[in-house]
């Protein structure tokens, strides 16, 4: 659910110019909460935060990031003017209902926040 989330980030970012605060606008055709998780994002400027909270003790939370970049970030030889996704999963270390730390993107690496493991990782350029 977390890669379909980032994917739809992606997409309406493509339309929009801009990242969705509301989960509705993903039209991921499921609701926001079921019996197993709580769906949820959150965004800045240049990214969005994809949240799959679980309800159940043995099962893991997850969260996705979906960091829109110049380029030339990633890219040594690319035009400045050229833009990049950059999209990650992280899964919790722990299971059960707890918020994971948000993946970081710095100096071209994208990286999971303390008490996740990268689960994804995927560059898509446009």
């Amino acid at each position: 659910m977390v890669g379909s989330m980032n994917r739809a980030q992606q997409g309406y970012y493509l339309e929009e110019k801009k990242f969705s605060k509301d989960f509705e606008d993903l039209g991921l055709g499921v609701q926001p909460e079921t019996e197993h998780y709580l769906l949820s994002t959150r965004i800045t400027d240049k990214a969005a935060f994809n949240y799959v909270i679980s309800h159940d003790k043995d099962v893991p939370s997850y969260v996705g990031g979906v960091f829109s970049v110049s380029l030339n970030e990633v890219e040594s030889d690319a035009s400045s003017n050229e833009m990049t996704m950059l999209a990650i999963i992280c899964e919790a270390n722990i299971s059960g209902p707890t918020i994971p730390l948000l993946p970081t993107y710095q100096n071209g690496e994208l990286a999971c926040g303390e008490g996740t493991t990268d689960f994804s990782t995927i560059k898509s350029y446009y």
